[in-house]
């Protein structure tokens, strides 16, 4: 019996070490690095009206991706975040959900940027949003207006929380704005190979007019 009990609990401990080994591993290999720099090389995203008014910026670069925030005036802020190697053909590969309901845990492994900011901002270790990408806007979310373009699309108003799943409906992205629920607008930008999410949001009020802040040409 206790030849038996000390193989139970070897085996036990084994798996542990196995999980958190593995947990260690992706942590490691799929975190972002700050940059107070990178941003830099993406303010062509922003108006010249509004580049002069640019605060603060910082950039978090991973292996297939590069998370930008501007901040201007303490007022209005932009997240510009480019994905390599997505595979989107076009943006029809995009489908929006409204009145979802996405779990509080819906990532359980994970890097979250900032989290005592808005939105807080929670990726999964290695995530995969190739092909096509279903987006979840909770039931707790007020979409005001759809907006579409050519090579632009998405919508106005004050979303609670919004995930980004794949092809498989599984949360890879998670935006959090519970603690702020201020006015955004969000949108996927497509240009040429280049792929971007895009979020404006602002303490103040705003209609789709803010779009020409942003040179999504």
């Amino acid at each position: 019996m206790n030849k038996i009990l000390r193989f139970i609990i070897s085996g036990v401990v084994a798996l542990g070490i196995y999980y958190v080994g593995f947990y260690i591993y992706e942590m490691v290999r799929f975190s972002h690095n700050a940059s107070w720099e990178r941003y830099k090389e993406y303010t062509w995203i922003l108006d010249d009206s509004i580049q002069k008014d640019l605060n603060t910026g910082v950039s978090r670069i991973g292996n297939s991706d590069t998370w930008n925030f501007f901040r201007f005036r303490d007022v209005h802020m932009v997240t510009a975040w480019e994905f390599t190697n997505l595979q989107i053909e076009d943006l029809g590969c995009i489908s929006i959900h409204k009145n979802e309901f996405i779990p509080k845990d819906d990532i359980k492994y994970g890097e979250t940027f900032d989290p005592n900011s808005s939105p807080k901002t929670t990726c999964k270790y290695g995530f995969d949003l190739a092909h096509r990408i279903n987006v979840k806007i909770d039931n707790q979310s007020e979409v005001q207006r759809m907006i579409e373009a050519d090579n632009y699309k998405g919508f106005i108003g004050r979303i609670n929380k919004l995930s980004l799943s794949n092809k498989y409906d599984e949360s890879q992205i998670i935006f959090d704005f519970e603690k702020s629920g201020m006015l955004s607008m969000f949108l996927f930008y497509k240009k040429k190979d280049e792929f971007y999410v895009i979020i404006y949001y602002s303490r103040g009020d705003f209609d789709e007019e803010i779009i020409d802040k942003l040179n999504l040409v």
